[in-house]
């Protein structure tokens, strides 16, 4: 979103990349990690009343010298890409993991 390009181009944010879930890694500002517990549950695919929140994740390495990049979104849900296949993949785990828990 514009307001993000512009905070960007003030330097408002730091950025960081995290271990989510299980491996999985996402590169979140300073205001996304904290913000990132806000989920709900069902979006990301847990099947409880579960939560990832910014005490969870695992801090993987800072960006120093972070730059813009291009990639496409949705335009009904304004997502990068890039979130929503990790999103997908995070989806992808939840389940293995419920169904492994089932057996």
């Amino acid at each position: 979103m514009e307001i993000e390009i512009e905070h960007f181009n003030q330097g408002k944010h730091n950025y960081n990349v995290y271990e989510i879930y299980k491996g999985l890694k996402l590169q979140l500002c300073n205001f996304c990690d904290v913000d990132f517990g806000s989920y709900k549950s069902e979006y990301l695919g847990f099947e409880t009343n579960q939560r990832i929140g910014f005490e969870h994740m695992i801090l993987y390495k800072n960006i120093e010298n972070p730059s813009l990049e291009m990639d496409k979104f949705c335009p009904k849900c304004f997502q990068r890409l890039k979130f929503l296949t990790f999103l997908r993949d995070l989806r992808e785990l939840i389940k293995e993991d419920t169904l492994a828990n089932k057996k």
